[in-house]
């Protein structure tokens, strides 16, 4: 069975649905639309710049808006102009094609002096030009949207379980992976429920819960909060550098490819001059080389390919049967040869047939001998000795080119960086970005409420002023008191000069591998906390309260150990928290060896004891 947590790691899923809903009782419908029309062109604008950036395939994103039922004809038609109108309002550059239906009723719907295009609901996906979908209440079935990015409901507030269920189609991410370097709102979906006070977003949140596969974070009444101008500065930039890991994602045919790729992006930053160029004739001298050191080899196998040996066996009938046998040599017919040199070009990687080729005819060899000389050695498994010499190239780039590639601006570093490191790694190392703005959810679910999130000071993201709670930081503990006590206990100390809750995924988290059984994983540890050490300098403290009762607990602080130690310049403290005989205790991890310990701590009981001979009180 696969689990929609995996599904969400793997990328398929969005990490993140944002319910928007008024805050107070007054009707707000039209000044919703508009804002969920503001939204669609926000993520239009961001998918663009992620295509420009990244050459991903352009995504069209997508606004479906669930009208009124049960209206008369007259209202419905009143009701739809003043939809249509808020949306011309709002995006001028909207074209009346782009607003389609998707009612029972089939066929084209005048409104006024408007025609509304009807647009089948399996037929939505497909059509990029359609940017704003109407519908009733059938889309739910048999229908999946992946670019469907924002959503508004005028549906009435029974109906939360259909709402949660439309939601629910609206997770999957358009290009079935995350958005990474790039902006985090690509990474979302939002409801806007303008119908709905905070009571009935409280159910529309249960029934989502409810459902096993929607394992989406839902952020309530979500906030933008901004750096803080009370933190220092370095800070940002302690952040913005931090060692953290992230997973393969890119991948190549062959090490030739990539070596390819690298040399194109390396020359478009200004790098490597004519890398591509360079790339290619540095295969062909590896392999020209290689082809002088096996000589006598490939000439003996060209010989071979070049003659086809016939034999001939007779047969006479008689009182005994008499065989005699003979042999012929013919020349290969030379569609014989072009079928070899095409299979010797699927054999060899990327383009190093045609460059070898090439590079022998310029030399002189005739194209048949040049074709049946790579036909050679193709068979001969020089596949290998090409891959070897592609891998070394990109190695020698990485040692002359990565201090220069880590001070380029992110989305440069985020292009080539992976580049650098070759198959078989499931996880690569990068920095931790530090975002310009923190979305974070204000209300929180209990039961059939919402409830305010309780704010923290000193955060380096903070609500912005003329808002409630600003200054603040919502953080919510409701889960877990252990988070609270460690926040009451750090936020107390002197020295503290701010602290960051690191996100559970996404680049701006810090994400540590770790593998458990046969699998690699990211942790991401709860808290990061900044002192000032008395001499200037900024030190980081990691803090992560953790149930110890889980089976990956012992792989993941054992990793995570291993990481302080080996970022010891950047990490001072990074202490595992745990309520150990009714009283929290930490382990410091950066202690040498403790990871060995740690990982051999397989259950809880074992923990237990580490955190008893090894730990202290807390705080």
């Amino acid at each position: 069975e696969v689990k929609a947590g995996d599904v969400r790691e793997s990328g398929l899923l969005k990490d993140r649905i944002l319910l928007r809903s008024p805050g107070e009782s007054q009707s707000a419908d039209n000044t919703m639309l508009a804002l969920a029309v503001e939204d669609l062109k926000s993520s239009d604008e961001a998918w663009r710049i992620h295509h420009e950036t990244t050459g991903d395939r352009l995504v069209e994103p997508l606004l479906v808006i669930q009208v009124e039922q049960g209206l008369s004809p007259a209202k419905e038609e009143a009701r739809l102009a003043e939809i249509l109108a808020v949306i011309e309002s709002a995006w001028p550059l909207l074209s009346d094609y782009a607003v389609a239906h998707a009612f029972g009723d089939h066929g084209p719907y005048k409104v006024g002096d408007k025609t509304v295009r009807y647009l089948p609901p399996e037929a939505i996906s497909g059509d990029d030009q359609a940017r704003v979908v109407l519908f009733k209440s059938a889309l739910t079935t048999g229908w999946d949207c992946p670019r469907a990015e924002v959503m508004i409901s005028f549906q009435n507030k029974d109906s939360y379980t259909e709402i949660a269920q439309l939601i629910g189609r609206l997770v999957r991410t358009p290009l079935a992976k995350r958005v990474d370097g790039g902006d985090d709102r690509l990474n979302e979906v939002a409801a806007y429920l303008p119908g709905f006070r905070t009571e009935h977003v409280a159910r529309v949140v249960n029934a989502l819960a409810e459902d096993e596969t929607v394992e989406v974070d839902v952020v309530i009444a979500p906030v933008v909060c901004e750096k803080s101008t009370d933190a220092p500065a370095e800070l940002f930039d302690l952040l913005d550098t931090l060692p953290s890991y992230t997973r393969q994602r890119t991948s190549f045919s062959s090490r030739t490819a990539q070596l390819m790729r690298l040399a194109a992006a390396l020359t478009e930053h200004g790098l490597v001059k004519h890398g591509s160029a360079k790339a290619k004739q540095w295969i062909v001298d590896q392999m020209r080389a290689a082809d002088g050191q096996r000589s006598n080899e490939i000439d003996a196998k060209v010989d071979d390919i070049m003659s086809l040996t016939i034999s001939t066996r007779m047969v006479a009938y008689g009182e005994a049967i008499m065989q005699s046998v003979g042999k012929s040599d013919t020349p290969t017919n030379e569609r014989d040869l072009e079928s070899y040199f095409g299979k010797a070009k699927r054999l060899l990687p990327d383009g190093s047939a045609n460059w070898y080729y090439n590079d022998l005819c310029d030399r002189g060899e005739d194209d048949i001998d040049a074709s049946a000389r790579l036909v050679a050695m193709a068979d001969l498994g020089f596949k290998k000795v090409i891959e070897e010499q592609a891998a070394a190239l990109v190695d020698e780039w990485r040692k002359q080119h990565a201090a220069k590639v880590s001070a380029k601006p992110r989305h440069v570093r985020d292009q080539i960086e992976p580049l650098w490191h070759l198959g078989g790694t499931p996880m690569l190392p990068t920095t931790v970005e530090a975002r310009d703005a923190y979305p974070a959810a204000t209300e929180k679910v209990r039961g059939q409420t919402v409830e305010a999130i309780d704010t923290y000071p000193s955060h380096i993201y903070v609500i912005p002023n003329g808002k409630p709670s600003a200054g603040g930081f919502p953080v919510d503990t409701s889960r877990s008191s252990w988070e609270q006590e460690v926040l009451d206990a750090e936020l107390d100390s002197e020295t503290l000069v701010g602290w960051y809750r690191n996100p559970s995924s996404g680049r701006h988290a810090l994400a540590v591998p770790y593998e458990f059984g046969d699998k690699h994983q990211l942790m991401h540890p709860d808290f990061l906390f900044w002192h000032d050490d008395g001499d200037g300098e900024y030190v980081m403290d990691i803090v992560d309260p953790h149930r110890f009762d889980l089976a990956d607990t012992s792989a993941k602080w054992s990793a995570l150990s291993r990481y302080a130690q080996e970022h010891s310049d950047r990490v001072r403290r990074c202490l595992a928290i745990a309520k150990v005989g009714g009283s929290l205790r930490a382990l410091d991890l950066t202690v040498p060896g403790i990871d060995q310990r740690v990982a051999a701590a397989t259950n809880q009981n074992l923990i237990a004891a580490i955190f008893d001979a090894e730990g202290m009180s807390y705080p």
